[in-house]
C-alpha cells in the first residue's frame, strides 16, 4: 500500500483480513513477521519513535478517561507523543475550537454528551 502525505484513511474488510494487524504494525505496536513497513520514510521496526511522532490514530472506541476534563485528556495524549508544553497548549486550544468544544474544555468528559465525547476522541488523532 502507498499513500500520499497528510491523508486520512480507513481500512475495510471482513473479519480476519488483517486490518487490525496492519494498523498495529503501522502504529509500531506490533512487529511485522515478514516484509518491511515504512511510515513517512521511517521504518516501523528501526525508527518507531519517529513513526509515532508522524502519525495520529483514532480508535473505534474513545480512549478517554471519563473522570478527567476534555483538556486534561488531550494533554495526556499530547504528552504521550512528547509534544512540548507550549506547542501542546496551542494545539489543544486549536483542536477544541475545531470540534466546537472550546466552551467545554474544563468539563469532565462523563458530563459531556456522547456526541461531544466522540468529537473529543476524534481530536486525539488531530492532536498528535
Amino acid at each position: 500500500m502507498r499513500w500520499e502525505n497528510e491523508i486520512i484513511f480507513s481500512l475495510l474488510g471482513p473479519n480476519g483480513a488483517g486490518k487490525s494487524t496492519t494498523i498495529n504494525i503501522l502504529a509500531t505496536l506490533l512487529k511485522p513477521t515478514s516484509g518491511k513497513a515504512m511510515v513517512k520514510g521511517h521504518d516501523v521496526v528501526k525508527e518507531p519513535a519517529k513513526v509515532r511522532q508522524s502519525i495520529g490514530i483514532v480508535f473505534q472506541d474513545p480512549s478517554l478517561d471519563d473522570q478527567l476534563t476534555a483538556m486534561e485528556n488531550l494533554d495526556i495524549h499530547g504528552r504521550l507523543y512528547h509534544i512540548p508544553k507550549e506547542e501542546r497548549k496551542k494545539r489543544i486550544v486549536e483542536v477544541l475550537e475545531m470540534v466546537e468544544l472550546h466552551d467545554r474544555a474544563d468539563s469532565i468528559v462523563k458530563n459531556i454528551f456522547w456526541r461531544n465525547e466522540k468529537k473529543t476522541g476524534n481530536s486525539e488523532g488531530i492532536d498528535a
